[in-house]
């Protein structure tokens, strides 16, 4: 078990980059490159969640390994693997996760809108913006996103486009609390 467990992590740590040089790629998708992932220290954290990140991060590396390995099975690893990551602070390494997502699933509205809450909780609205908009063109109408965007305009001081989408919004879901407040 332990023998098997140890083989799994030597693989794992050559397709997914768990060693220091974290800027090579992994593989490319058509034109575009893959991210190399390099899973952070897990040591302080609580066995069971120590074993979350282990159970996506083995289901991702097993993936990886796969010649023919579906890209949205991929794309789903690396999200799942990502979502740990961001809720776990790693913000840096959860944004490589959703940009392979990303890549491997282009209209998948995950990724863009789980990059928008990244950025954001980076601080970085002009990307957050950038994020939902993509988040957006692949789902008009989600009102999470439609108010998150409409919130980062606020921020922005980009009143008039702010404006624009909360009209829209307001269409959409005309008595919803958080249209109300952002109208106010």
């Amino acid at each position: 078990m332990r023998r098997r467990m140890m083989s799994g992590l030597v693989a794992a740590s050559v397709l997914l980059g768990c060693g220091p040089s974290s800027d090579t790629p992994t593989s490319t998708v058509g034109e575009q490159t893959l991210l190399r992932v390099v899973l952070p220290d897990l040591s302080g954290m609580h066995g069971s969640v120590q074993e979350q990140f282990r159970e996506a991060h083995e289901s991702l590396t097993a993936l990886e390994s796969g010649r023919r390995a579906d890209p949205r099975e991929r794309s789903d690893a690396y999200g799942q693997l990502g979502k740990l990551l961001m809720a776990a602070e790693y913000l840096d390494v959860a944004e490589r996760c959703f940009r392979n997502a990303q890549l491997l699933a282009t209209d998948d509205f995950r990724w863009p809108y789980y990059l928008g809450h990244l950025f954001e909780k980076k601080g970085d609205l002009a990307k957050t913006a950038e994020y939902f908009e993509q988040a957006l063109q692949i789902r008009p109408a989600d009102f999470a996103a439609l108010t998150w965007l409409v919130q980062t305009y606020i921020d922005l001081g980009q009143l008039e486009q702010a404006e624009r989408l909360l009209a829209k919004t307001r269409s959409l879901h005309p008595d919803t609390q958080v249209v109300l407040f952002q109208q106010g």
